[in-house]
Protein backbone atom coordinates (compact mmCIF):
# COMPACT_ATOMS: atom_id res chain seq x y z
CA UNK A 1 0.00 0.00 0.00
CA UNK A 2 1.36 3.58 -1.22
CA UNK A 3 0.71 6.55 0.69
CA UNK A 4 1.87 10.37 -0.66
CA UNK A 5 2.03 12.24 2.58
CA UNK A 6 2.19 16.60 2.03
CA UNK A 7 5.80 15.97 0.60
CA UNK A 8 4.88 14.04 -2.10
CA UNK A 9 7.13 11.28 -2.24
CA UNK A 10 5.34 8.13 -2.20
CA UNK A 11 6.33 6.11 0.50
CA UNK A 12 4.70 2.41 1.55
CA UNK A 13 2.87 1.90 4.76
CA UNK A 14 5.27 -0.55 6.54
CA UNK A 15 8.28 2.93 6.08
CA UNK A 16 5.67 5.44 7.25
CA UNK A 17 4.85 3.03 10.02
CA UNK A 18 8.61 2.73 10.90
CA UNK A 19 9.22 6.92 10.72
CA UNK A 20 6.07 7.41 12.92
CA UNK A 21 7.25 5.03 15.67
CA UNK A 22 11.28 6.17 15.38
CA UNK A 23 12.44 7.65 18.72
CA UNK A 24 15.62 8.12 20.62
CA UNK A 25 16.47 5.25 23.07
CA UNK A 26 19.50 4.78 25.22
CA UNK A 27 21.31 1.61 25.96
CA UNK A 28 21.65 1.21 29.82
CA UNK A 29 23.32 -1.57 32.04
CA UNK A 30 20.90 -2.58 35.01
CA UNK A 31 21.72 -1.92 38.34
CA UNK A 32 20.57 -4.43 41.38
CA UNK A 33 18.84 -0.92 41.97
CA UNK A 34 17.08 -0.67 38.91
CA UNK A 35 16.38 -4.65 37.89
CA UNK A 36 12.92 -3.99 39.69
CA UNK A 37 11.17 -2.20 36.84
CA UNK A 38 12.34 -4.39 33.83
CA UNK A 39 10.57 -7.07 35.31
CA UNK A 40 7.33 -6.35 33.40
CA UNK A 41 9.29 -6.66 30.03
CA UNK A 42 10.64 -10.10 31.31
CA UNK A 43 7.38 -11.17 32.21
CA UNK A 44 5.91 -10.67 29.06
CA UNK A 45 8.26 -12.63 27.42
CA UNK A 46 8.64 -15.53 30.21
CA UNK A 47 5.17 -15.64 31.92
CA UNK A 48 6.38 -18.53 34.33
CA UNK A 49 8.99 -16.10 35.68
CA UNK A 50 8.16 -14.63 39.13
CA UNK A 51 9.62 -11.93 40.07
CA UNK A 52 11.14 -13.75 42.85
CA UNK A 53 13.06 -15.76 40.08
CA UNK A 54 14.14 -12.17 37.91
CA UNK A 55 15.88 -10.74 41.53
CA UNK A 56 17.78 -14.13 41.84
CA UNK A 57 18.65 -13.91 38.48
CA UNK A 58 19.97 -10.48 38.04
CA UNK A 59 21.40 -10.94 42.23
CA UNK A 60 23.43 -13.15 40.67
CA UNK A 61 24.38 -10.99 37.16
CA UNK A 62 24.99 -8.23 39.30
CA UNK A 63 28.22 -9.80 41.31
CA UNK A 64 31.43 -8.70 41.01
CA UNK A 65 32.89 -11.01 38.06
CA UNK A 66 35.39 -12.70 40.46
CA UNK A 67 31.98 -13.57 42.62
CA UNK A 68 30.08 -15.52 39.89
CA UNK A 69 33.25 -17.00 38.29
CA UNK A 70 31.67 -20.01 36.26
CA UNK A 71 33.38 -23.35 37.35
CA UNK A 72 34.54 -25.22 34.15
CA UNK A 73 35.99 -28.32 32.95
CA UNK A 74 36.41 -31.29 30.81
CA UNK A 75 35.51 -34.31 31.89
CA UNK A 76 37.34 -38.18 30.33
CA UNK A 77 35.95 -41.62 30.13
CA UNK A 78 38.63 -44.09 30.36
CA UNK A 79 39.09 -47.57 30.04
CA UNK A 80 40.88 -49.52 32.89
CA UNK A 81 44.27 -49.13 30.81
CA UNK A 82 44.07 -45.28 30.91
CA UNK A 83 42.67 -44.77 27.16
CA UNK A 84 40.23 -41.82 26.71
CA UNK A 85 37.32 -43.23 25.06
CA UNK A 86 34.56 -39.80 25.69
CA UNK A 87 34.77 -36.76 26.97
CA UNK A 88 32.70 -33.72 27.58
CA UNK A 89 33.61 -29.94 28.96
CA UNK A 90 31.11 -27.89 30.84
CA UNK A 91 30.73 -24.93 32.40
CA UNK A 92 28.40 -23.23 34.72
CA UNK A 93 25.61 -20.56 34.83
CA UNK A 94 22.77 -19.27 36.10
CA UNK A 95 19.80 -18.92 33.43
CA UNK A 96 16.54 -16.76 34.08
CA UNK A 97 13.74 -19.27 35.52
CA UNK A 98 16.02 -22.09 36.18
CA UNK A 99 18.74 -21.27 38.37
CA UNK A 100 22.01 -23.06 38.22
CA UNK A 101 22.86 -24.45 35.21
CA UNK A 102 25.66 -27.34 34.06
CA UNK A 103 26.45 -26.04 30.16
CA UNK A 104 27.68 -29.14 28.42
CA UNK A 105 29.83 -29.33 25.01
CA UNK A 106 31.90 -31.01 22.99
CA UNK A 107 30.46 -34.36 24.56
CA UNK A 108 31.86 -37.50 22.40
CA UNK A 109 31.84 -40.87 22.67
CA UNK A 110 34.55 -43.29 20.75
CA UNK A 111 32.54 -46.59 19.58
CA UNK A 112 35.32 -48.97 20.36
CA UNK A 113 32.67 -52.17 21.05
CA UNK A 114 29.96 -50.22 23.25
CA UNK A 115 29.36 -46.95 22.29
CA UNK A 116 26.23 -47.02 24.14
CA UNK A 117 27.54 -47.82 27.45
CA UNK A 118 30.09 -45.38 26.73
CA UNK A 119 27.41 -42.71 26.43
CA UNK A 120 25.18 -43.59 29.19
CA UNK A 121 28.40 -43.53 31.39
CA UNK A 122 29.17 -39.95 29.74
CA UNK A 123 25.67 -38.37 30.53
CA UNK A 124 25.21 -40.02 34.23
CA UNK A 125 28.57 -38.14 34.99
CA UNK A 126 27.12 -35.11 33.48
CA UNK A 127 23.99 -35.63 36.31
CA UNK A 128 27.04 -36.26 38.52
CA UNK A 129 28.82 -32.94 37.34
CA UNK A 130 25.53 -30.87 38.17
CA UNK A 131 24.55 -32.41 41.17
CA UNK A 132 27.99 -31.65 42.45
CA UNK A 133 27.60 -27.90 41.37
CA UNK A 134 24.54 -27.66 42.69
CA UNK A 135 23.20 -27.00 39.04
CA UNK A 136 19.35 -28.00 38.93
CA UNK A 137 19.10 -27.92 35.07
CA UNK A 138 21.99 -29.39 32.22
CA UNK A 139 21.85 -27.68 28.79
CA UNK A 140 23.99 -30.09 26.49
CA UNK A 141 24.86 -28.67 23.25
CA UNK A 142 25.69 -30.75 20.44
CA UNK A 143 26.01 -30.03 16.02
CA UNK A 144 22.83 -29.81 14.73
CA UNK A 145 23.83 -32.45 11.95
CA UNK A 146 24.15 -34.96 15.14
CA UNK A 147 20.31 -34.58 15.34
CA UNK A 148 19.89 -35.66 11.77
CA UNK A 149 19.93 -39.70 10.32
CA UNK A 150 23.40 -40.29 10.01
CA UNK A 151 25.07 -43.78 11.11
CA UNK A 152 26.50 -43.40 15.12
CA UNK A 153 25.54 -39.56 15.56
CA UNK A 154 21.75 -40.35 16.15
CA UNK A 155 22.87 -42.41 19.14
CA UNK A 156 23.71 -39.61 21.36
CA UNK A 157 20.71 -37.49 20.53
CA UNK A 158 19.00 -40.91 21.45
CA UNK A 159 20.30 -41.50 24.47
CA UNK A 160 20.14 -37.73 25.49
CA UNK A 161 15.86 -37.93 24.98
CA UNK A 162 15.90 -41.81 26.60
CA UNK A 163 17.97 -40.08 29.90
CA UNK A 164 15.07 -37.37 30.09
CA UNK A 165 16.47 -34.47 27.72
CA UNK A 166 14.43 -32.32 25.87
CA UNK A 167 15.07 -29.97 23.04
CA UNK A 168 13.71 -26.84 24.92
CA UNK A 169 15.61 -23.94 22.57
CA UNK A 170 17.50 -23.21 19.09
CA UNK A 171 21.06 -21.75 19.40
CA UNK A 172 21.76 -19.27 16.63
CA UNK A 173 25.41 -18.26 16.51
CA UNK A 174 27.26 -15.93 14.37
CA UNK A 175 31.03 -16.19 14.00
CA UNK A 176 32.59 -12.63 14.18
CA UNK A 177 35.94 -12.16 12.59
CA UNK A 178 39.12 -11.97 13.86
CA UNK A 179 41.34 -8.51 13.06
Amino acid sequence: MHITPPCGKPVTYIQLYADVMTRPYNIKYLSQETVAKAYPVIRAAYPNVTLDDWLAYTAWINQPADARRSSTGIVSLENMRGYVHGIFSYNTDYMLGTGPVLNVENIVALDTGDRAAAVTQLISAMEDVAINHGCATIHTQIPEFWTSASAGRTGLHAHLVDAGHDREMIRFSKHLQKN
